[in-house]
């Protein structure tokens, strides 16, 4: 993926290849974020049942705390001089999240909560392998400390998932 940076000259003590790298693993990440976005709505908007009420309030908490991690992952990018993916095709061509299929009838409660509890598993496992190549190849402590903030937040949200479950 080619990324835009701006004209200005960034002097932040990262070299211009590692602040790439980030880019465009940030952009991945931000892409990730945004799909799983718009997945725990359409959950939420759709959720039927029993336990319609408390799963309807976990999906609005999930999808407001994923609407701020969108956000500060775009900043980190424009942050280290980069253009943060701003279009539907830019995140589903960079996404490693499944949507919901258009046109076909939604998983129940149980199967939208089983569904949504493997991406943020996904995106929990992506985060640590990302955060592993960073560590190694540079000290980029502000990325470091935004994909551990991100970590932490997906791994709580999966676990309010899978007690769902049990």
């Amino acid at each position: 993926m080619k990324l835009p940076t701006t004209a200005h000259t960034v002097r932040n003590g990262l070299s211009p290849d590692l602040r790439h790298d980030t880019i465009y693993l940030l952009n991945r990440i931000l892409a990730d974020e945004f799909v799983l976005y718009v997945k725990i709505l359409g959950a939420h908007w759709n959720v039927t049942g029993p336990n319609f009420r408390a799963l309807h309030l976990l999906f609005e908490e999930q999808y407001t705390l994923l609407q701020c991690q969108i956000d500060r992952v775009a900043e980190r990018v424009r942050a280290l001089d980069g253009a943060a993916l701003s279009s539907t095709e830019s995140y589903r061509s960079n996404t490693r999240i499944v949507e919901w299929q258009p046109h076909v009838t939604l998983p129940d409660a149980t199967g939208m909560i089983e569904v949504l509890l493997v991406d943020h598993e996904l995106v929990v496992a992506e985060l640590r392998r990302i955060h592993g190549h960073l560590g190694d190849s540079g000290h980029d402590v502000a990325t470091l400390s935004l994909l551990e903030d991100l970590l932490l937040a997906h791994e709580k949200m999966a676990w309010f998932l899978r007690a769902h479950t049990e």
